[in-house]
């Protein structure tokens, strides 16, 4: 029987999620925004039966099994916990939270209902790439990891001075800036590879911060557009990650592994935030000459979706997360897991803060 899904939100929802559930055999039973236009405009856009603007009654229906929450950031977890104790399996996208205690509060939620599959939209764990990259990571094609290098700078910003303000983005308290949005992909990536993060030291920067407000004067935003943060794992070994949205002519990005047995770089050639649904992957073991191309098998690519480079992923994730429902089970990416990832968000805003590494011992 398929798996009668309420979505909430309708900009990236409407973009990626609901095409997705669609293609994937899930039900969309209904849509909830915060304006009866845009609900009602994209219940007729994708043959959705119901419209509404209350998350909570959406999270009550009878004839919805599973809850997807896409809206802004801030709204995540009083959204989220609503589908949970509601008795939904659960679908959030990221940031998960924008504090610890929203985050540990939705964590322990799941935990109280093993019953139902609640999990994290970190869909870029399923791209071919980086997909790959895991699985020989877990084969110990590196060895012990000596150092990630993660670079993403990409241009072509610089008309955001003078848009016009929105918190979701432009507030890092509402949970906006590059950090917390594309920061958060890579280094759940990095944590999927090497486990749990040690410390954190981090520096943030808003380059191009000015925005107009509604009276048309000019505000600053406080959401960062630039970071650097390096972190140290548990397991050993360290990574940095540094990205810039205010990067004329970046080039796009690139993941570099260097472990004790050999090399693993994953190259993302395009000038985007996100990895390519079709990804690459180069590697060497020790010893050898020269980095050679490591074709991605066809398993972590297994069919194609033209229609945005997020979608195959997306559509992975979701086949993962109808997994966890047939099975009863949360897999990962999962709250467990977005918890620890906030933990690491956090601590590098206070690195970043007060200029000191933040230690991030273990927690149960």
């Amino acid at each position: 029987m398929s798996i009668r899904v309420g979505v909430i939100g309708a900009r990236y929802a409407a973009q990626v999620h609901i095409p997705a559930l669609q293609s994937e055999g899930f039900t969309v039973q209904a849509v909830c925004t915060h304006t009866p236009q845009s609900a009602w405009e994209t219940a007729q856009r994708f043959g959705i039966p119901h419209a509404l603007t209350d998350h909570r009654a959406l999270a009550a229906r009878e004839d919805v099994d599973a809850v997807l929450v896409a809206s802004p950031p801030a709204l995540h977890a009083e959204m989220a916990l609503a589908v949970l104790k509601a008795d939904k399996h659960l679908l959030c996208e990221k940031p998960f939270t924008v504090t610890l205690q929203e985050a540990r509060a939705l964590r322990d939620a799941a935990r109280a209902r093993p019953h139902l599959t609640a999990m994290v939209g970190h869909e870029f764990r399923f791209a071919p790439g980086r997909a790959y990259v895991g699985e020989l990571v877990r084969q110990g094609y590196l060895g012990k990891l000596h150092a990630g290098l993660v670079r993403l700078v990409n241009g072509g910003r610089f008309a955001w001075v003078g848009r016009s303000y929105n918190g979701d983005a432009d507030s890092a308290d509402e949970g906006g800036g590059l950090l917390w949005s594309q920061g958060s992909h890579y280094l759940d990536a990095l944590m999927a590879w090497f486990g749990p993060i040690a410390s954190v030291s981090a520096h943030t920067a808003v380059h191009l911060g000015k925005r107009t407000g509604p009276d048309g004067a000019l505000v600053q935003a406080t959401a960062d557009d630039a970071f650097a943060c390096t972190v140290t794992f548990a397991s050993g070994g360290w990574a940095s990650v540094v990205m810039s949205q205010a990067a004329a002519l970046g080039d796009g990005g690139r993941i570099e592994l260097y472990g004790s047995a050999g090399t693993l770089i994953t190259p993302q050639d395009a000038n985007t935030p996100n990895p390519p649904a079709k990804g690459r992957v180069l590697g060497a073991r020790v010893g050898e000459q020269a980095l050679a191309e490591m074709p991605v098998p066809e398993r972590f690519a297994p069919f194609t979706d033209e229609r945005d480079m997020r979608m195959l992923p997306t559509r992975l994730l979701l086949r993962e997360f109808a997994r966890g429902v047939a099975t009863g089970t949360s897999p990962a990416p999962n709250l467990e897991d977005a918890y620890a990832l906030q933990r690491v968000l956090v601590a590098a805003r206070e690195s970043a803060a007060t200029g000191r590494t933040v230690a991030l011992a273990p927690e149960d």
